[in-house]
């Protein structure tokens, strides 16, 4: 799944693009941000490793990232393609 998610961060509002690989468990979130700002402060690309309902600790974590990555993962999971992809994830577990 690659989409455009929007979300908050320190009172602004920001855009990226995230594909979502949930091949494999736990599901890893790739991140393109797209501000200037957040590009220069986080580098232009980020993961997030999940399991669907919580940031997974990544060997990287400073607060400050980890702050932006909880704050992606909170916006994901607002939306209804990452719900879609969560069913899938559990009926693929289920089956077996």
């Amino acid at each position: 799944m690659i989409d455009e998610l929007f979300f908050r961060l320190g009172g602004k509002t920001y855009s990226c693009e995230a594909l979502v690989d949930n091949s494999e468990f736990p599901c890893l979130v790739f991140v393109k941000l797209t501000d200037k700002e957040l590009i220069l402060k986080y580098g232009p690309e980020l993961t997030i490793k999940t399991d669907f309902e919580d940031l997974l600790s990544r060997t990287d974590d400073a607060p400050a990232l980890t702050i932006l990555r909880q704050v992606l993962l909170d916006a994901l999971k607002m939306r209804p393609e990452w719900m879609r992809q969560r069913i899938l994830r559990d009926s693929r577990y289920v089956d077996m």
